[in-house]
């Protein structure tokens, strides 16, 4: 996908629609204040049409305000915010094996993505209750430490999991591009080749046998960085009506899944099911 394909973003008026029915269940749910499960998946679709960009709709779905706040209280109380500290677990434990023979990326792939997962429906959550709030939530310590730790150790080793950025790439195709950048788990070098850490041994081997190539590498970056923030915005713009590319995408021909469908693929295998925990 394309910096002009993300420009010309427009929202899925189905998930629109599911965002909406879902928030309409829950608000007129008459077993309300028992039923944490419905204020969890109705404050997670405020946070889904946030992401989107969909202003109307919110303005026209938030209850009054004390029903807004009731409903993010009853999805902050219900998330399990702590599981966060296993799925930080299950990820740095398993990404390192993207990489390893098909056996154990096949049993490592499903733990990444259910761990990049979890982190993206805390976001969800919170940035619904934002938006119904109208401030940031505050969350019990617990599950501010709960969430601190997932990100203090899964952002570092993000980059293990570029070989899963076919899934990650898709996750994106509903998101506003300006909402893209705060989904790092998403979002940050989804654009990146999936065969880039293999490339990469081959690099750190160069740079052994050569240590002048580390200047070269840098200065590749840097002008990655420049292209990036000069030069093809200005060519996307050019020849966006005409959908051509100034420069080949190294992801333009993976193929997108969401997590969900590859969770549900991996696990109708019978590969990779971490099994309840």
């Amino acid at each position: 996908m394309s910096n002009a394909e993300f420009r010309q973003w427009t929202p899925d008026p189905a998930e629109r629609e599911r965002a909406a029915s879902l928030i309409e269940q829950a608000v007129r749910d008459e077993n309300a204040p028992s039923n944490g499960p419905a204020a969890i998946e109705a404050v997670a679709a405020f946070g889904r049409l946030r992401r989107m960009g969909e202003t109307d709709a919110i303005a026209r779905l938030t209850p009054q305000p004390d029903k807004a706040a009731d409903l993010a209280a009853r999805a902050l109380a219900a998330f399990d915010f702590i599981a966060l500290e296993n799925e930080a677990l299950n990820f740095g434990c398993a990404v390192p094996d993207l990489v390893g023979n098909d056996t154990t990326a096949e049993r490592a792939r499903p733990q990444v993505l259910q761990a990049l997962a979890a982190r993206d429906r805390a976001d969800q959550i919170l940035s619904g209750a934002e938006v119904l709030l109208g401030r940031a939530p505050v969350l019990d310590e617990e599950s501010q430490l709960a969430l601190a730790e997932f990100d203090a150790v899964v952002h570092p080793r993000l980059f293990h999991a570029v070989p899963v950025n076919d899934v990650r790439l898709a996750e994106l195709a509903n998101v506003a591009p300006q909402e893209r950048s705060r989904m790092w788990w998403f979002a940050q070098g989804a654009e990146v080749s999936s065969a880039a850490l293999d490339a990469l041994a081959v690099a750190a081997e160069l740079v052994r046998h050569f240590p002048e190539a580390a200047t070269e590498l840098r200065e590749l970056s840097e002008a990655e960085d420049f292209f990036r923030a000069v030069v093809q915005p200005t060519t996307d713009t050019t020849h966006a009506s005409s959908k051509k590319e100034s420069r080949t995408s190294a992801t333009s021909e993976i193929p997108q899944v969401s997590v969900a469908t590859a969770l549900t693929s991996t696990t109708s295998t019978g590969r990779g099911n971490k099994g309840d925990r």
